[in-house]
């Protein structure tokens, strides 16, 4: 018997090693993308006790990534009813498709599934709420939305709310800003919004359905803050667990004590955040802030349970402020959020358990906790390369990031490694219908179908392809089959619709097609489509009818109101129209196009009292309603202020040019070049006029302008262009291609002229919005016929404004209740170019204005914005962390030289406009995670790691040095550029710029050296000695070239080393010429460019780089070769001259007999001291036939220096050039030319050996 027990003892522990060594094999294989071995593994496994319930999971994740969503429910019912706690899994896979189901009898088991999950009491309450959610949204999807309505009313959320806003968010700049909500809950106290109207608490109506309140059927939620409260009654004093759920950034009060916050804007469910807080007895007021700057939606739930998880369903609430007693303060307790808990214990305690990853990765997911997503999106790419299955989770985390290179890095991935996988053949068909290859398209469509089956995706697509190859008979026939076999389809009833109304142009059959839908359907859209149908047909009352219903079932949608209203308006019921719209404003009372449909509607009635109330209203909410601006001047007869203006008939003034034949010397003239601007008195009104009239006189005009892209800022302003077309000589004209702001003048001829008339409507937002500000030149490249500035202004507006390089002085007049500047100037010629003349602001006739008091503004405004992007969150902490910990750094300068050298190695510069906003940086974290930014993004991340380590770093606001020195002379916000600042204990400044990867810390170059700064505050810091300043630092390392060279002879062939030595910039510039070439092309490179130096044949022996792939601050080039026929004979003397590498290879920069203009030498020169000494050993038996004189040549603006010695059998020649100013006055030109020749006759002196 015993013998007998250890042998069953042996098997046992056999077939159980089997099993789990098999549940293995099954993952290992769906690691390698063999999911038809790996499903047959775990079908095996699924009667078994052990890893059965594990095997019915994996193979419920295998059939939700083939579309097979009913046979993966029935597997993760096998799973589920197997596990001791599958609860966590419910919530992870809810947006898998698995727990959606149909009218079909097999999809009843899904249903019967969710009704008990909703009902279980071992459930925890978030995963009960997803199976009444599930419930309620199948209700609405048939129509039965009273249902609906009382199924979620079971979530017990916390309502009705009232609310404030908008209060400004820009950057997320609002979260700490005390608007003062906190302290007045007071209906009747007024509050200032964001464009300095007067705004009230007002109700919420009603929460959306699903019992989400949401703010943006109130609001305009762009870059906003926006505060609700309700007031809980408590029968008594109690600690319970309050449950909240959002859309944006989060605060939330109760009873004025903060319990909780979350700067990160994200979409979670209901439940994410979670805090035991004290209700007192009687009325509670619980205030929450919604923050939205980078996210879209703004909404929230909020519930309670008990302390031991169990829903309280008996709280009432008002939105009326009632009485409460102030909390004192005391320790909140977060409990975290039920299935992130679960799985992150899971996954510590079975650290290679894919599955429980990918459950974890879903739940980050859902909850947009990005950084945390990708954490483990990263370690399941570590223990499943390759996998498909994992690779889909992981783009969807990616995608939430915005992170789109690795998304097309994993998409790359599926197609080349598992392409035959189904999101492997959805990626190459996508591939193949960019590429309008239909036929290939067709072979995938057919393979797909071939191994997953045919579904309501593939049957759309196949209609797509019928249509694409215009084979008509069979797409009538492939809609009709479709419709068919799936009544019930948005797409194909779309279809078929449109096929009624558009092919056989019968609309009232097509609006049978949707009736027959809506029978048995619920669809927003459609409903909405079938509106538009009745309105064709005429059923103007059958479309009110739909819009009635609509507002029944969801009167939250304030769109429904204002649709209706519209519908009345256009049938002349006016007073139907006023009653809906008026309930869209009660709804929505501070939403400024309502009130301006509203006025509009009274206009039409003749009440013209109401109507200009109705505009004003409009004004004060929405400053930059420009038709309602429009339209309140003309219902108080005044014309519209454009119309003050000087009118300009750019026709005759072409047609006079034509007649006066003038000689242009130059590529062209601006006949024309007129700007306009009103400032309306309201934050952030400005609207623009311009208008162009060029004309072309040679073929290098016509390149010039064929092409022309209007400036504008797409973030800011809205750009209408009115006029872009061409005046042809016969007196026709041809309208330019346009696309955007982008204009294409393709029959453009010489003597034509180009007319361009354009608007711009501006939207600025925040401080910004308080001031305006404008450059304008009136003369450039071209000569200029009539240059015109035009500013219209509110009377009591303080703004400044300076003329430079000429005297010019506005003409003042009034233009009702306002005041209009007018700076005009006639016959202007163009700026005749100079070598290396300053920048055009420092050189033109310009005018600039602001009203922006001063810099302190400024500072303080970006400081406003950017502040909260430097917040060091979790990625950024554990990257500074994990650098400080890997490096030790023992100084503060030694961290901050980690940082940037990590951000250097491992970010890149991208300004690509649809990553970044114009003036405000991106998170760092973000920047972090990305490893790509502009400017502000990479300084805004070096700024965010060194604080986080405790330095002293903030941002520098830079107007580049090619801009020249007088284009911010006055406080405005013309910067282009962005770097950091780290303060040492001295209080120096280190100045750093983190958009070369190969520049030495702390170095500068010639852009940046006395360019223009502004020195941007700490966070919570308000500056009050702000101003401009010229950049350079004491501690940066010297730009230095350094060139040490042997010059030895063999005939007449010359062996040359040299040994240069670059510093600072300069070794940037090498770095970036060299660091990722091959050697071969480095030595190509440098063959070139010797040759053209000496201009003869040359061969490279030897080059060397050191210090090429680092950020130290020197770098060093070592290299050898022979030039031939080097010396000239004559006389029976060898004749050369120095192979000096740093002398004037030409001096055509003073070519000029005269200037205008300042000669700038920064452009000219990197370096303060070029110093070069060549070391020329003498031939056996030579020697030179004359020692030259030393040579020192002076003048205000450089040195020079020639000194010659001989040692031994060696001449030793050292050239010294020191630059001691970096611009040359006219005044100086004439000594500063002489200069230069001499320094030119020195270069060059022929010497001889003999």
């Amino acid at each position: 018997m015993k013998r007998l027990g250890l042998l069953t003892l042996l098997v046992a522990s056999t077939m159980t090693a089997a099993f789990a060594q098999s549940y293995q094999q099954g993952i290992d294989l769906l690691k390698q993308n063999k999911r038809a071995e790996a499903i047959s593994v775990f079908e095996k496994l699924q009667k078994n006790e052990k890893d059965g319930p594990k095997a019915s999971l994996a193979l419920a994740l295998i059939d939700a990534g083939n579309g097979h969503y009913l046979q993966g429910f029935r597997h993760f019912k096998t799973f589920f009813d197997g596990s001791s706690n599958p609860y966590a899994y419910v919530y992870a896979l809810s947006n898998s498709g698995i727990f959606t189901y149909g009218e079909s009898a097999t999809s009843k088991e899904v249903k019967q599934f969710l009704e008990q999950l909703a009902e279980d009491p071992k459930a925890d309450e978030t995963t009960r709420s997803f199976a009444y959610e599930q419930i309620a949204s199948r209700m609405e999807d048939v129509g039965k939305i009273e249902n609906a309505r009382e199924t979620y009313k079971k979530l017990a959320d916390i309502g009705p709310w009232t609310t404030v806003g908008t209060f400004e968010n820009a950057s997320g700049s609002g979260f700490n800003k005390d608007y003062g909500v906190l302290t007045h809950p007071d209906k009747t106290y007024n509050f200032t919004n964001r464009t300095g109207a007067q705004v009230y608490w007002f109700d919420m109506p009603v929460p959306r359905n699903d019992r989400w309140w949401d703010n943006e059927y109130q609001y305009d939620i762009t870059n906003s803050l926006i505060y609700s409260q309700t007031f809980v009654n408590s029968e008594t004093d109690r600690d319970v667990v309050m449950m909240v759920g959002v859309s944006g950034s989060m605060k939330i009060w109760v009873n004025d004590f903060l319990v909780g916050s979350e700067s990160e804007e994200r979409n979670t469910d209901n439940d994410v955040y979670n805090y035991v807080v004290k209700l007192k007895k009687g009325y509670n007021r619980i205030l929450l802030q919604l923050g939205a700057s980078e996210i879209t939606n703004s909404n929230f739930m909020v519930r309670f349970t008990d302390t031991n998880g169990h829903l309280i369903t008996n709280l009432t609430a008002t939105g009326a402020s009632k009485p409460y007693t102030k909390a004192d303060p005391y320790e909140v307790k977060q409990i975290p959020f039920t299935p992130e808990e679960f799985f992150e214990k899971r996954t510590a305690k079975y650290p290679d358990d894919m599955v429980a990853k990918i459950m974890l990765l879903n739940v980050y997911n859902h909850n947009d906790k990005r950084y945390e997503a990708r954490k483990v999106a990263a370690n399941l790419k570590a223990i499943a390369p390759s996998s498909t299955l994992v690779s889909e989770y992981i783009i969807e985390a990616l995608s939430r990031d915005k992170n789109s290179t690795d998304v097309t890095k994993e998409m790359e991935a599926i197609k080349s490694k598992d392409p035959e996988s189904l999101y492997g053949l959805i990626l190459r068909y996508d591939d193949a219908s960019g590429k309008e290859d239909w036929d290939a398209c067709s072979k995938i469509l057919d393979k797909r179908i071939a191994l997953y089956g045919s579904n309501e995706d593939t049957r759309a697509k196949e209609i797509d392809l019928l249509s694409e190859k215009k084979e008509s008979d069979k797409l009538l026939k492939a809609v009709e089959d479709a419709y068919r076999d799936y009544p019930n389809s948005i797409t194909f009833v779309t279809l078929e619709y449109l096929f009624k109304a558009n092919g056989s142009k019968d609309l009232n059959a097509a609006g049978s097609v949707l009736r027959n839908y809506l029978n048995r359907n619920y669809n927003v859209k459609m409903y909405e489509l079938l509106i538009s149908n009745d309105l064709k047909t005429g059923n103007v009352e059958d479309a009110i009818g739909i819009y009635k219903r609509l507002i029944k079932d969801a009167p939250y949608g304030i769109g429904y109101y204002t649709k209706l209203a519209n519908i009345y308006d256009e049938m002349k019921d006016y007073s139907s129209a006023l009653e809906w719209q008026q309930k869209a404003i009660d709804r929505a009372p501070y939403i400024g196009s309502f009130y301006y449909d509203k006025g509009m509607m009274y206009d039409a009635m003749g009440d013209k009292d109401n109507a200009k109330e109705m505009m004003k209203k409009a004004i004060m909410y929405s400053p930059t309603n420009y038709e309602a601006r429009k339209k309140l001047r003309t219902l108080d007869g005044k014309k519209d202020l454009f119309e003050y203006f000087r009118p300009n008939d750019a026709e005759a003034l072409y047609k006079q040019a034509l007649a006066d034949k003038k000689d242009i010397k130059e590529n062209g003239v601006f006949l024309l070049d007129d700007k306009q601007q009103v400032v309306y008195p309201e934050n952030g009104a400005v609207e623009e006029h311009v208008e162009y009239l060029i004309q072309v006189v040679t073929q290098s005009g016509i390149d010039d302008y064929k092409e022309v892209s209007l400036p504008y800022n797409a973030y800011t302003q809205r750009l209408i262009v009115e006029k872009a077309e061409i005046f042809k000589q016969d007196g026709s004209k041809v309208q330019a291609e346009t696309n955007d702001n982008d204009l294409v003048f393709s029959s453009l001829e010489k003597g034509d002229a180009i007319h361009i008339s354009y608007r711009l409507e501006n939207s600025y937002y925040g401080k910004l919005a308080e001031h305006f500000w404008d450059d304008f030149n009136f003369n450039g490249s071209y000569p200029e016929q009539i240059a015109r500035y035009s500013l219209i202004v509110p009377s009591d507006r303080t703004f400044q404004y300076k003329v430079y390089n000429t005297k010019l002085d506005p003409v003042i007049s009034d233009a009702d209740g306002y005041k209009m500047y007018v700076w005009e100037k006639k016959d202007i010629p163009s700026l005749e170019p100079e070598p290396y003349m300053p920048a055009r602001a420092d050189v033109a006739e310009k005018l600039v204005i602001t009203s922006i008091p001063d810099w302190n503004y400024v500072a303080n405004w970006y400081n406003d914005v950017s502040s909260v992007k430097a917040k060091a969150d979790f990625e950024v902490k554990e990257k500074v962390k994990e650098l400080l910990d890997t490096y030790k750094p023992q100084t503060d300068l030694d961290k901050a030289k980690v940082f940037y050298n990590y951000i250097e190695s491992n970010c890149h510069y991208s300004n690509v406009p649809f990553l970044h906003s114009a003036l405000v940086p991106q998170r760092a974290s973000r920047t972090l995670s990305t490893k790509q930014g502009d400017c502000k993004d990479l300084a805004t991340l070096f700024v965010a790691m060194c604080k986080e380590a405790g330095l002293n770093a903030g941002l520098v606001l830079v107007d580049t040095r090619n801009n020249g020195d007088n284009n911010l002379d006055l406080p405005t916000i013309g910067f282009n550029h962005c770097i950091a600042r780290l303060q040492v204990a001295s209080g120096e400044n280190y100045l750093v710029e983190l958009t070369d990867n190969h520049l030495p810390f702390g170095a500068m170059g010639s852009e940046l050296i006395n360019a223009n700064g502004l020195f941007i505050p700490h966070e919570n810091e308000v500056i009050t000695n702000a101003s401009l300043v010229k950049l350079d630092s004491k501690l940066r390392g010297t730009n230095i070239s350094d060139r040490q060279t042997t010059l030895a002879f063999n005939g007449s062939q010359a062996s040359i080393r040299r040994v240069v030595y670059k510093t600072g910039a300069e070794a940037s510039e090498i770095r970036s010429g060299y660091v990722d070439t091959k050697q071969d092309d480095r030595i190509k490179g440098l063959n070139s460019n010797l040759t053209s130096e000496f201009n003869k044949t040359l061969k490279i022996d030897n080059f060397d780089l050191k210090n090429l792939e680092s950020l130290s601050d020197s770098v060093v080039m070592d290299y050898k070769f022979t030039v031939d026929n080097f010396t000239s004979n004559i006389v029976g003397m060898e004749v050369f001259k120095m192979p000096w590498a740093e002398s004037f290879k030409s001096v055509d920069f003073v070519s000029l007999d005269k200037r205008k203009y300042n000669l700038t030498l920064y452009g000219l020169n990197e370096t303060p001291i070029e110093r070069e000494i060549i070391t020329v050993k003498l031939p056996t038996g030579k020697k030179l036939a004359e020692l030259p004189k030393n040579i020192s040549i002076k003048c205000p603006i450089m040195t020079y220096d020639l000194r010659y010695s001989v040692k031994a059998d060696k001449l030793v020649v050292t050239r010294e050039v020191k630059y001691l100013k970096d611009a040359v006055t006219p005044e100086e030109y004439t000594s500063f030319k002489t200069f230069i020749s001499k320094v030119n006759e020195a270069d060059n002196k022929q010497m001889a050996l003999k």
